[in-house]
């Protein structure tokens, strides 16, 4: 996993070479293998995010596996946890939101400590 900083936070990015591969493997998996191919497989996964994704997508349960960053079951579970671009933005997104909270809050305690 590879972090890129801004204003002090670091956030989650893919790898160039996580960058080059998903160049070359995202085309080939999207066209020449059909959904019902893929479907098959993830239903076989031992990943508890595909698994609660099959169940009830887009939970409440699946967006905290998500934000847990647990330690991966298999190749599946990397990829739905680790390498998928909406994981890692939905884990740099609760970052900067806790950041900008976090901030706003402190805010707003000096000002009520300074009246």
């Amino acid at each position: 996993m590879q972090f890129a900083g801004s204003s002090g936070m670091q956030f989650e990015v893919l790898t160039w070479t996580q960058r080059a591969a998903k160049i070359v493997v995202d085309p080939l998996r999207d066209y020449l293998l059909p959904a019902s191919f893929w479907r098959a497989v993830l239903r076989r996964s031992r990943s508890p995010l595909i698994a609660e994704s099959f169940r009830r997508p887009g939970s409440w349960q699946a967006m905290r596996l998500v934000y847990a960053n647990a330690p991966v079951e298999g190749f599946s579970d990397r990829m739905a946890v680790r390498w998928n671009p909406i994981s890692m933005a939905s884990r740099n997104r609760r970052k900067l939101i806790v950041a900008m909270l976090t901030e706003m809050i402190q805010q707003r305690s000096k000002c009520a400590r300074s009246r």
